[in-house]
């Protein structure tokens, strides 16, 4: 998710924000909207968190562009209570049961995913990180990306660049997180 949420971001926007903070406010409005969330599988819970995040970055980017403007915009009840340092106790979040450690590791795993993804040509990137990383079909791709490619191409690019994807992802899980190979 954290690779989404990266390819999601404008450079602008990874310069100000890290994508596991995003991820976090994404967990914590899943977390408050859970009740009125219809569960029908994996593939629709996915999607569902994709769209949280998405409205999040948005929020974020106008929230930037609005401050650029000199123009504040007032933040949600939510993010009140998630930026402050207050403990009120009218709200203690979810349970958390992510150890450090393998926050540590979902870190370098999410690094080695967006290497690999770096590696793919420019003309595939976009398909590639569109279909493993959002979940979208290659229909909705080619409709995202208006009439300059058929679904066919649509297809034809994804396995191009997923093959070059894969072989890269092969080479880095070989390396260790700083890209020596371990021992």
């Amino acid at each position: 998710m954290i690779v989404a949420i990266r390819s999601m971001m404008s450079r602008r926007l990874l310069q100000r924000y890290e994508p596991e903070d995003l991820w976090q406010e994404t967990l914590l409005q899943a977390w408050s909207s859970w009740p009125s969330f219809e569960y029908r599988g994996d593939r629709s819970f996915r999607r569902w968190l994709l769209e949280i995040a998405r409205r999040r970055i948005c929020d974020v980017a106008d929230r930037e562009g609005a401050e650029k403007r000199g123009q504040a915009i007032e933040f949600s009840a939510l993010e009140k209570r998630i930026g402050s340092d207050s403990r009120d106790g009218d709200y203690a979040g979810p349970i958390c049961t992510t150890s450090p450690g393998r926050a540590e590791a979902d870190r370098e795993i999410a690094m080695l995913l967006q290497r690999a993804l770096e590696s793919v040509p420019e003309e595939c990137r976009e398909i590639v990180a569109y279909h493993l990383f959002q979940d979208q079909s290659f229909e909705e791709i080619a409709a995202r990306l208006g009439s300059e490619l058929s679904v066919e191409g649509i297809r034809y690019r994804f396995r191009k660049g997923f093959e070059i994807y894969a072989r890269e992802l092969r080479r880095l899980r070989h390396l260790g997180p700083d890209g020596l190979f371990p021992g």
